[in-house]
């Protein structure tokens, strides 16, 4: 069980990951981590950890800082954690949609950020359903 007292960016980033990779369901069997740089240091800027592939295709830069993780999408959709989806699926006191950005400011909040993102993912694939039709 992952507690809530983890507030470094870094952890978080890294749960955040391992989350993503474990999960194989959904719109996120076609997800992946991709360009990690495992030595990076989070800094008040946002330094980037890793992105975000959709089939391949980077949607999401996952950036960390002293004390959170934040998840930028790449391209027209953002992140709407809690209004796609039942309030319980994706909120979380330390989980919340900054100017269209997922800001995870602990480690309990990585599992419903995982929610947030598999919507987000959900979004993406309508968006291109709808594009193609």
């Amino acid at each position: 069980m992952v507690e809530d007292s983890v507030s470094d960016g870094k952890r978080i980033a890294q749960l955040l990951a391992s989350e993503l990779t474990g999960l194989d369901i959904g719109p996120l069997a076609d997800a992946s981590v991709a360009d990690a740089v495992p030595d990076a240091t989070p800094s008040p800027e946002g330094t980037e950890a890793y992105r975000l592939n959709d089939r391949d295709e980077t949607v999401a830069t996952v950036s960390m800082y002293p004390d959170h993780a934040r998840v930028s999408p790449v391209g027209d959709m953002d992140f709407e954690p809690c209004s796609a989806g039942p309030p319980t699926e994706c909120s979380h006191v330390s989980l919340e949609s900054v100017d269209g950005e997922l800001v995870i400011r602990s480690g309990g909040a990585v599992k419903p950020a995982v929610d947030a993102i598999r919507l987000f993912l959900d979004r993406i694939g309508e968006a291109a359903e709808d594009r193609s039709s």
